[in-house]
Protein backbone atom coordinates (compact mmCIF):
# COMPACT_ATOMS: atom_id res chain seq x y z
CA UNK A 1 0.00 0.00 0.00
CA UNK A 2 1.58 3.46 -1.13
CA UNK A 3 1.07 6.29 1.78
CA UNK A 4 2.00 8.89 -0.25
CA UNK A 5 0.02 12.29 -0.42
CA UNK A 6 1.22 12.81 -3.79
CA UNK A 7 -0.73 10.83 -6.65
CA UNK A 8 1.51 8.58 -9.05
CA UNK A 9 0.77 10.85 -11.63
CA UNK A 10 1.64 14.25 -10.24
CA UNK A 11 4.99 12.72 -9.60
CA UNK A 12 5.50 11.88 -12.79
CA UNK A 13 4.71 15.13 -14.31
CA UNK A 14 6.85 16.48 -11.58
CA UNK A 15 10.12 14.35 -12.60
CA UNK A 16 9.74 14.98 -16.32
CA UNK A 17 9.69 18.45 -15.42
CA UNK A 18 12.43 18.48 -13.62
CA UNK A 19 14.31 16.26 -15.82
CA UNK A 20 13.84 19.19 -18.70
CA UNK A 21 14.14 21.55 -16.81
CA UNK A 22 17.74 20.59 -15.51
CA UNK A 23 18.53 19.38 -19.09
CA UNK A 24 17.96 22.99 -20.57
CA UNK A 25 19.33 24.52 -17.54
CA UNK A 26 22.47 22.14 -18.50
CA UNK A 27 22.78 23.03 -21.89
CA UNK A 28 22.29 27.09 -21.24
CA UNK A 29 25.18 26.78 -18.98
CA UNK A 30 27.31 24.64 -21.66
CA UNK A 31 27.13 27.34 -24.17
CA UNK A 32 27.05 30.36 -21.72
CA UNK A 33 30.56 30.63 -22.03
CA UNK A 34 31.06 30.66 -25.59
CA UNK A 35 28.14 33.17 -26.29
CA UNK A 36 29.90 35.47 -23.47
CA UNK A 37 33.02 35.51 -25.18
CA UNK A 38 31.20 36.04 -28.95
CA UNK A 39 29.45 39.08 -27.12
CA UNK A 40 32.87 39.97 -26.00
CA UNK A 41 35.21 39.96 -28.96
CA UNK A 42 33.42 42.69 -30.94
CA UNK A 43 34.20 41.89 -34.63
CA UNK A 44 34.29 46.12 -34.55
CA UNK A 45 37.71 47.60 -33.66
CA UNK A 46 37.15 49.25 -30.33
CA UNK A 47 39.33 50.02 -27.78
CA UNK A 48 38.58 47.52 -25.14
CA UNK A 49 39.79 48.69 -21.83
CA UNK A 50 37.64 51.04 -21.54
CA UNK A 51 34.22 48.76 -22.21
CA UNK A 52 36.05 45.67 -19.98
CA UNK A 53 33.70 45.90 -17.15
CA UNK A 54 30.83 46.65 -18.37
CA UNK A 55 30.70 44.25 -21.14
CA UNK A 56 31.16 41.72 -18.21
CA UNK A 57 28.78 42.64 -16.21
CA UNK A 58 26.02 43.04 -19.15
CA UNK A 59 27.68 39.25 -20.40
CA UNK A 60 26.80 38.39 -16.75
CA UNK A 61 23.68 39.68 -16.66
CA UNK A 62 22.70 37.99 -19.86
CA UNK A 63 23.87 35.02 -18.61
CA UNK A 64 21.32 34.47 -15.62
CA UNK A 65 18.44 35.63 -17.84
CA UNK A 66 19.08 33.23 -20.57
CA UNK A 67 19.08 30.28 -17.11
CA UNK A 68 16.06 32.07 -15.97
CA UNK A 69 14.81 31.58 -19.55
CA UNK A 70 16.10 27.88 -19.37
CA UNK A 71 14.13 27.25 -16.34
CA UNK A 72 11.03 27.93 -17.76
CA UNK A 73 11.56 26.17 -21.08
CA UNK A 74 13.13 22.96 -19.36
CA UNK A 75 9.43 23.32 -17.38
CA UNK A 76 7.49 23.48 -20.19
CA UNK A 77 9.50 21.29 -22.62
CA UNK A 78 9.24 18.27 -19.24
CA UNK A 79 5.63 18.66 -18.97
CA UNK A 80 5.12 18.19 -23.17
CA UNK A 81 6.85 15.32 -22.75
CA UNK A 82 5.21 14.03 -20.07
CA UNK A 83 1.76 14.33 -21.47
CA UNK A 84 2.73 13.02 -24.90
CA UNK A 85 4.27 9.93 -23.78
CA UNK A 86 2.25 9.08 -20.80
CA UNK A 87 0.88 5.49 -19.70
CA UNK A 88 -2.37 5.45 -20.12
CA UNK A 89 -4.61 3.07 -18.62
CA UNK A 90 -5.83 0.06 -20.29
CA UNK A 91 -10.25 0.56 -21.28
CA UNK A 92 -12.04 -1.80 -19.31
CA UNK A 93 -14.36 -4.46 -21.06
CA UNK A 94 -18.02 -3.69 -21.14
CA UNK A 95 -18.44 -7.56 -20.99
Amino acid sequence: MNNSNVSQPARYYFYMMMLGIFATTTLASWLAPAMITWWYDSPAPTPITAACVTAIDWAIQMLQMVQIGAVILGAVLGLLFAFRFRSRPQAKSLN
